[in-house]
């Protein structure tokens, strides 16, 4: 799982189960939120508007789903 930060239309996102889209440009994840949750849905970022790109290690605990790992 990665998780990733990055400055997106003047914002910080934190977004973790990112998976790259090189065929249209997108990054794909969940957003975290500020308390450590998940938004419940699947975003996508334009890589063009993406700056400051850094992998980062979880520091927080996460609620709410996770792709790929067994129920």
């Amino acid at each position: 799982m990665i998780d990733i930060r990055f400055l997106y239309d003047g914002f910080v996102r934190h977004v973790s189960n990112v998976t790259f889209e090189k065929e249209t440009g997108t990054v794909i994840g969940f957003e975290m939120r500020k308390a450590g949750k998940f938004s419940y849905k699947i975003k996508r970022y334009d890589l063009s508007k993406v700056f400051d790109l850094s992998i980062i290690t979880p520091s927080i605990e996460r609620r709410g789903p996770h792709i790929g790992l067994p129920i």
